[in-house]
């Protein structure tokens, strides 16, 4: 998920302007016009023609054109953007990490720890993720990890 950062009424048909912040750089408010995001490799990813959906598929776009590291996007649809929301990238390689360190801590702290029958793995991409998912948990617990279901939410 990419962490989006305004709270603005986006009016069908605008163009607006992707660019890219840390997520913790909350500086960057966002408007109508322009909406900071966090995924960093979004320029590289995306291309022109592809959709970008975001709050949950709430709002439509489509890459209009790219320049200077900034994605252009015409947005389809009237809605209300929060802050933090995700976007997805209907189509689109993304190159971020399935379990992430939180994942992992939350796993292994409390999951684990506490022998969890069932863990749901959000944004599933690849059947590695679940393999290096798996692993994992064996490292960290031999005897508890293999006995863990895994079900994947893409």
């Amino acid at each position: 998920m990419v962490s989006l950062s305004f709270l603005k009424r986006i009016n069908n048909l605008n163009l607006v302007l992707l660019f890219f912040t840390q997520a913790t750089d909350y500086t960057h408010l966002g408007d109508n016009k322009r909406i900071a995001c966090s995924y960093q490799d979004l320029y590289k990813s995306v291309e022109v023609g592809n959709r970008v959906l975001f709050a949950d598929g709430g709002i439509s776009s489509i890459v209009k054109r790219k320049e200077n590291g900034i994605v252009v996007v015409q947005i389809l649809n009237e809605g209300k953007l929060g802050q933090k929301k995700n976007m997805c990238l209907p189509g689109v390689t993304v190159s971020l990490p399935t379990i992430n360190h939180y994942d992992e801590y939350d796993i292994v702290e409390f999951g684990l720890k506490n022998k969890v029958d069932y863990i749901a793995v959000s944004f599933t991409r690849y059947l590695n993720d679940l393999k290096s998912l798996r692993k994992f948990m064996i490292e960290k617990d031999p005897e508890h990890g293999p006995k863990v279901h895994l079900i994947s939410k893409i």
